[in-house]
């Protein structure tokens, strides 16, 4: 019973160790793909003021 216990014990300090670098090991790749990331040129989209029946009734609502 003690040798289970200490080996399930074990486990629960070695397993997260172990998954950590197997979750970072994947980061490489992405962060080139985030860098690559380049501006398309469009031009920031247009506000259009929400006024009427509809507006005023959902502005109650909050």
């Amino acid at each position: 019973m003690r040798r289970t216990i200490r080996f399930i014990a074990i486990l629960y300090l070695i397993l997260p160790c172990l998954t950590a670098v197997a979750l970072a090991a994947g980061d490489e790749g992405n962060f080139k793909k985030l860098g690559a990331f380049q501006m398309t040129g469009t031009a920031a989209g247009e506000c259009i003021p929400q006024e009427g029946k509809y507006a005023d009734n959902l502005r109650k609502i909050r």
